[in-house]
């Protein structure tokens, strides 16, 4: 009887389900509630027995930003049976945690609101919380902070534009992330690197917007009598139209490793006080700067309406000085100086009535440091003269815009002298076997063929009495034909299962046919004559064919990332030089339209589809 009672107790515990408890509770609980504007602080939000319908819902928490730290599960069971008269309590409960780290956008006393949570149609809701925000810690009290400058906030167009971030840090980072949200792309800016110093300094990889990866440079440096370690972030921006830019707060939210001290056995200090490591969280900013470009001053009655920006100076070589009619004379135009290097247009010839000119491409040289860009652009051109009356290459005229004194200046070389003497006299074409003008202009009749007319060229078809139907070709194709579509069939699948459950093969597949589909509407735009949606379109294509191939995302990709990125692969260093000329090109076109004049698009088109069909030879693995 005991033995069947037990057997009998031992199937209803086991095989009936616990009872939930029908207790439920909605908690809301802070890390702390007074924090300063550089903290943060924690919210944890508990559902005690049951799971809602969805989470939380924390769109009426305005005055501080949310990111979420995920959520976790706990549980306890518990029995309840009666034996013997004695009764013993059986239940369930659950709980589920949500984290959020709440970061304070100002000063003030703020509430967080009743935040509520649906489970099975009943509505349930925390109590408020109130939490005070006081004023950062002044610099030179933190052990961690940051520092934004631009080299000037008022300026003109195209003139460039040194940006520097720095990160102090005096104590141990755990972990951080750090966001610049006007990093790697701004609108209407063209953004350089600074070329790295690696004689002179040190320099430390940070990842920012997770998942670009920069050059820091790494220092040190002592402020208030304390020992900071420096990662200084500097950039160019040049502004390729007027307006005003709003570079918005760099934010750094990172966990600090700080040393307290604390007694072990109770004896109130003493030679037995240990050290211990505590993980402070702190969140540092900016604050917003505001730039204002200003558009260039009406230029003179005597200059050109696209003029270049900067401080340049000119130099004009020709070579040689003794040429006959019809030979070339090259002249070599160098300007130097500091400003949008790139960007300086073409210098103008005085009186050229006598010459015919071609131009050769432009060669550039820069050089970017902290200051800013410094270099030269070398224009050659191939003059030709028409007769014996040239006695000099005519002067050369450049102008430009100076940003420093706000005015247009211009630069005007001095005539070169050279000495043209009479070409040789062209040969006469000689006519063979044409009795007259007329005559030999018609057309070559064909009279006759070598070939005999016996020789047949079609015969017919030819069947043969004794062929059996298995033999002939339709027969053996009604069993093989099948067999082949199968195996197609089989392969299709395959390869359609293998694109479908690997992301990084179906990207690759995929590359260079997203790309020709947006090299061919770039195609069609540049025949509407829209040209900034052909250079937008350029990117485009550039940008997805090396996203795919290299398993990165492709929006906002740049050149940097795609040359760090490249060298993985190690992908032949010309190849590499071309897709940047392309990205320049592009750039320079969509920013600043008075340089699209001097590229050709229809060729570019051309010249990316062969560069792809050279990185489809590339390994990608």
């Amino acid at each position: 009887m005991v033995r069947r009672l037990a057997v009998f107790l031992f199937l209803f515990v086991f095989s009936t389900p616990l009872y939930c408890a029908d207790e439920t509770a909605f908690k809301a609980a802070v890390s702390q509630d007074t924090v300063s504007l550089d903290q943060s602080i924690v919210l944890q939000l508990t559902a005690e027995g049951f799971e809602p319908d969805a989470p939380p819902d924390l769109s009426q928490v305005n005055d501080f930003t949310i990111i979420s730290k995920g959520s976790s599960t706990t549980g306890s069971s518990q029995i309840s049976i009666t034996i013997n008269g004695q009764q013993k309590i059986m239940q369930k409960t659950q709980s589920i945690i949500y984290q959020y780290e709440l970061i304070p956008k100002q000063t003030g006393v703020f509430v967080i609101p009743a935040i509520s949570a649906s489970y099975k149609g009943k509505m349930l809701r925390t109590p408020p919380i109130r939490v005070t925000v006081t004023a950062e810690t002044p610099d030179e009290d933190k052990d961690v902070f940051l520092e934004f400058s631009l080299s000037e906030t008022n300026t003109y167009v195209e003139k460039p534009i040194v940006m520097e971030l720095k990160w102090y840090f005096s104590k141990n980072i755990q972990q951080y992330g750090l966001s610049i949200p006007f990093l790697p792309a701004m609108k209407n800016m063209i953004i350089k690197n600074i070329e790295p110093d690696t004689g002179r300094y040190e320099y430390k990889s940070i990842a920012y917007n997770n998942q670009v990866e920069e050059i820091f440079e790494y220092s040190s440096t002592i402020r208030n009598n304390k020992r900071f370690y420096v990662l200084t972030l500097k950039k160019i921006f040049i502004p390729a139209s007027d307006g005003v830019y709003l570079f918005d707060p760099v934010v750094l939210r990172c966990e600090v490793i700080t040393q307290t001290p604390y007694d072990q056995y109770g004896l109130r200090g003493g030679f037995f006080n240990r050290v211990q490591n505590v993980v402070e969280r702190r969140v540092v900013r900016t604050e917003p700067v505001t730039l204002n470009v200003k558009p260039l001053p009406p230029s003179p009655m005597n200059y050109p309406s696209s003029v270049s920006v900067g401080n340049y100076t000119m130099q004009v070589e020709s070579a040689p000085d003794t040429v006959k009619v019809g030979d070339p004379v090259t002249v070599s135009i160098t300007i130097r100086g500091e400003g949008n290097i790139e960007g300086i247009v073409d210098p103008e010839f005085q009186n050229m009535h006598n010459f015919r000119t071609f131009q050769e491409d432009a060669v550039v040289e820069t050089t970017i440091n902290q200051t800013g860009i410094q270099g030269s652009k070398t224009f050659k051109f191939l003059l030709i003269p028409l007769a014996e009356s040239v006695t000099q290459v005519p002067p050369v005229r450049f102008s430009y815009f100076d940003p420093k004194k706000g005015t247009y200046q211009q630069i005007t070389s001095n005539p070169v002298p050279i000495t043209v003497h009479p070409g040789e006299a062209a040969p006469q074409s000689i006519i063979i076997s044409a009795k007259s003008e007329s005559e030999g202009k018609k057309e070559v009749t064909l009279f006759q063929t070598d070939l005999p007319e016996y020789i047949k060229f079609s015969t017919g078809t030819m069947f043969f009495a004794d062929e059996y139907d298995y033999t002939r070709a339709w027969f053996i194709a009604c069993f093989v034909v099948p067999l082949i579509l199968n195996g197609l069939l089989a392969v299709f699948m395959y390869r359609r299962r293998m694109l479908a459950s690997n992301e990084s093969l179906r990207r690759r597949q995929i590359a260079k046919k997203s790309a020709d589909t947006l090299l061919k509407k770039a195609h069609d735009a540049l025949h509407k004559n829209n040209r900034q949606d052909f250079y937008t379109l350029i990117i485009r294509a550039l940008n997805e064919y090396l996203g795919n191939k290299m398993l990165i995302p492709s929006a906002g990709l740049t050149f940097d990332v795609v040359k760090d990125q490249m060298q993985k692969y190690r992908i032949d260093a010309k190849i590499v030089d071309k897709i940047g000329q392309y990205y320049r090109n592009a750039d320079m076109a969509r920013f600043m339209p008075s340089a699209s004049e001097a590229y050709q698009p229809e060729v570019m088109i051309d010249d990316i589809q062969n560069l792809i069909k050279q990185l489809e030879k590339c390994k990608w693995d």
